[in-house]
């Protein structure tokens, strides 16, 4: 319907449009204390949530510090052995747009996590940031979700949520558009989240 068109042509321009993440990953020798960092630019974030209840702790597994140690012992140039060490991820450049996919599809059996993993309007992103990001309490506010219904990414059908600039909330099942709350999408089992930079209303100023 031309109410949807429209509506998943403005989620993808501001997608298009939005500045891109950089995110960086940090290993730190614990032999000689040298860190080498690697940088990459994503388009999103995908969570693990196998065992997680929530968004935040689901971010916060992924930016947890990781022991290489064992069978997986840092290569360090500077020590010139296998040594263990910590790996950490971290954002540079937070996102005018951030994009969170939640992996609900398992690799090896390609069943379905079917269960609600709690979110919520506003997320921040403070204490996943890197020391020497410009922008160290980026705060977002949502704006549109994805869900899938079905039991394999192999079946089932996508339906959508999206918010206007008034902040009235819609939901966009095929060509059936109807009106909807904060609390009716949260409580959906959500497969990507979309956030803006700030307030939904300022997504023109947003980080100029």
């Amino acid at each position: 319907c031309p109410g949807c068109i429209t509506v998943l042509r403005r989620i993808l321009l501001l997608i298009l449009d939005a500045q891109r993440s950089v995110r960086m990953s940090q290993v730190k020798c614990l032999s000689c204390g040298t860190e080498s960092n690697k940088m990459d630019e994503i388009m999103d974030i995908s969570l693990e949530i196998l065992h997680a209840n929530s968004l935040k702790e689901a971010l916060g597994r992924f930016f947890q510090v990781e022991v290489l140690d064992g069978n997986n012992k840092y290569n360090c140039e500077k020590c010139k052995k296998l040594s263990a060490a910590h790996k950490q991820l971290s954002i540079i450049q937070a996102p005018n747009v951030l994009v969170i996919q939640l992996k609900r599809f398992e690799d090896v059996f390609g069943g379905k996590i079917d269960r609600n993993i709690i979110s919520e309007e506003h997320l921040g992103l403070t204490g996943h940031m890197s020391r020497d990001s410009q922008d160290p309490r980026p705060e977002y506010t949502l704006f549109g979700s994805i869900v899938h219904s079905g039991y394999s990414q192999d079946s089932g059908h996508y339906y959508a949520y999206v918010k206007d600039a008034n902040a009235r909330w819609y939901c966009c099942n095929d060509a059936h558009v109807s009106a909807t709350t904060i609390q009716a999408v949260l409580s959906e089992k959500v497969y990507m989240l979309f956030f803006f930079f700030g307030a939904i209303q300022d997504q023109s100023e947003a980080k100029k």
